[in-house]
């Protein structure tokens, strides 16, 4: 006898494919140029994938979605956050800018950290070994006290 799996275990996987498909779509969408989308306005398509749901997100990637070659022959914008941004009269990074380093990309930030790191920690050094001699010589003190000769 074969086992026998319901038909009901499914339906969660099949709502969080559904569910997944509709966010991608709508972000999609709404990250798109309004002048790139094909065959309906920008608003018409996020209403039908809102309403349609996952279907609504397939139709989206089939039929609204621009072509590559479409998107291609837009130049891109380096700065926006889905990558594809298009910013009228802004000319493009030239190549080879300097770009600014976030602190913990910055080699001369890092060594100077570690150098600055390397001197704290050699001068508590240096304050401890100070301290311990201190206290051995108190020590020795208590322990020949020093006599005195009439």
């Amino acid at each position: 006898m074969g086992h026998h799996v319901p038909m009901g275990d499914f339906i969660p996987l099949f709502f969080l494919i559904d569910l997944g498909i509709m966010v991608a779509a709508l972000f999609d969408c709404i990250t798109t140029e309004s002048v790139l989308v094909r065959n309906l306005p920008k608003l018409g398509w996020i209403a039908i994938i809102l309403i349609l749901s996952g279907i609504g997100g397939v139709l989206w990637f089939i039929a609204g979605r621009p072509t590559p070659a479409e998107r291609s022959a837009h130049e891109p914008h380096p700065g926006h956050p889905a990558g594809r941004g298009l910013r009228a009269n802004e000319p493009p990074d030239p190549i080879g800018a300097p770009r600014t380093l976030a602190p913990d990309d910055d080699p001369d930030f890092l060594r100077s950290l570690s150098d600055q790191t390397r001197r704290a920690d050699e001068e508590r050094l240096r304050r401890w070994e100070a301290d311990l001699r201190l206290r051995e010589e108190r020590l020795r003190q208590r322990e020949d006290p020093p006599t005195e000769q009439a």
